[in-house]
């Protein structure tokens, strides 16, 4: 993922300078609600043209009074939450189930968790706009077609654009990056350096694009969007045949030993993990020193990683599909096999226990250490889903015509 934007100091017993170091000791579901509400504090701030509470302070009674009182009570409520935050190690506010009806709001884009808020373009024939969960909705340019992959890069909502057969990266804040060079397709944007960057293909050449337009090319291609892990950013890349990981500081993790295939990086203890197969063997998960744990049946798929407590989990399928079906632990146990979901995706550790999506004609819920939640709830699509707090956990979810989260109880 990106780097995580650096946010206005706080007041009223809020952390200032301090925050940064004691986010460090946080869960990290309390860190990105954190950001969520940090977040919010500066899109109000930015509404008056303040960057920050020492700015508004000095404003005096009489400008301070030009601030709506909601925006004002808003402030304090969401700067207590995050002093008790840090305090306590918790983040309850906002914690609340929303339903986003969608019969009005022209074509609605897939939804997008950015910083614990829901985001997501709609496109019309007035006008697009991008849809805030917290906040009224931002006129964007008329003229593109598709937008999605949204990130938030130092305090900026960035996305990405598909616009008259070209693509380039722009901002909610009407900046546009890449527009006219003839890309025809862009990756998710990312953060090198401190600054806006993406991946971008000119035909079948791929480059990285930097904030200012300046192009970087190389001799290889790269795969997929940019993962954070620990506090670099890997990116899956192919050079020739054989497929290896790059991080933002150099590293190249798995090059040379021939891999013509390397998916699911995932942190494993802070460090990268992924999986690996050369032509002909089985796969093997690789840690990052290189070392490798061979996964040694055969399956007809292999995809995702988790490490949950001491032991590291990935999920697979030996029925002649390319999805997996069940979960199976590194040391060859398989779990969930007897329920035959037509598919899981995304596994992660939620409450300290295997938690992914499962798909079941055509409906999708959640299952936690094999336990269903959502079943009843024909949800179309989870676009995602997250521990909010040490006893629950959200989703992200389409539901008939509405977007909405549920928030459920972790089992134990």
């Amino acid at each position: 993922m990106p780097e995580r934007p650096q946010k206005p100091r706080s007041h009223d017993g809020a952390p200032s300078a301090e925050l940064g170091v004691a986010k460090l000791d946080l869960p990290r579901y309390v860190r990105d609600r954190l950001d969520n509400l940090q977040m919010q504090v500066t899109r109000i701030l930015e509404k008056y043209g303040i960057s920050s509470f020492d700015e508004l302070k000095a404003l005096g009674e009489i400008d301070s009074k030009k601030i709506d009182v909601k925006d004002i009570e808003r402030l304090t409520e969401l700067t207590k939450a995050i002093a008790e935050a840090v305090k306590t190690k918790e983040v309850h506010l906002n914690d609340t189930e929303v339903e986003i009806p969608l019969d009005d709001l022209g074509s609605a884009r897939n939804p997008e968790v950015v910083d614990g808020e829901i985001v997501f373009a709609v496109i019309t024939y007035d006008g697009n706009y991008i849809y805030h969960e917290d906040g009224p909705p931002v006129s964007v340019d008329k003229d593109f077609d598709f937008i999605a992959d949204f990130q938030r890069i130092n305090g900026r909502l960035v996305f990405a654009v598909e616009c008259e057969d070209e693509s380039f990266i722009a901002t909610e804040d009407g900046s546009v990056i890449g527009r006219g060079k003839g890309y025809n397709s862009v990756d998710s944007p990312m953060c090198i350096d401190g600054k806006i960057a993406f991946r971008a293909w000119r035909g079948e050449k791929t480059c990285t694009v930097m904030e200012d337009g300046t192009e970087i090319e190389g001799d290889f291609q790269f795969w997929g969007y940019p993962k954070r892990i620990g506090d670099k950013d890997f990116e899956r890349v192919q050079r020739g045949g054989e497929q290896y990981f790059t991080s933002s500081n150099g590293d190249e993790i798995g090059k040379g030993r021939g891999y013509v295939d390397v998916r699911s990086p995932s942190d494993l203890g802070g460090k990268i993990g992924f999986l690996a197969k050369k032509e002909n063997d089985n796969w093997v998960i690789v840690d990052h020193g290189g070392n490798e744990t061979e996964i040694k049946k055969e399956y007809d798929a292999v995809t995702g990683l988790v490490k949950v407590g001491d032991e590291i989990f990935f999920g697979a399928s030996d029925s002649l599909v390319s999805r997996a079906r069940f979960i199976v632990n590194i040391d060859g146990t398989e779990r969930w096999r007897d329920r035959e979901y037509d598919r899981i995706l995304y596994i992660q550790d939620i409450g300290g226990m295997v938690a992914f999506i499962a798909e079941e004609d055509r409906s999708q819920f959640i299952v936690i250490d094999g336990e269903e939640f959502g079943v009843d709830q024909d949800y179309y699509e989870i676009f995602d889903y997250y521990q909010v707090n040490p006893t629950q956990f959200a989703v992200i979810a389409g539901k008939g015509r509405e977007y909405v989260r549920h928030i459920y109880e972790i089992p134990g």
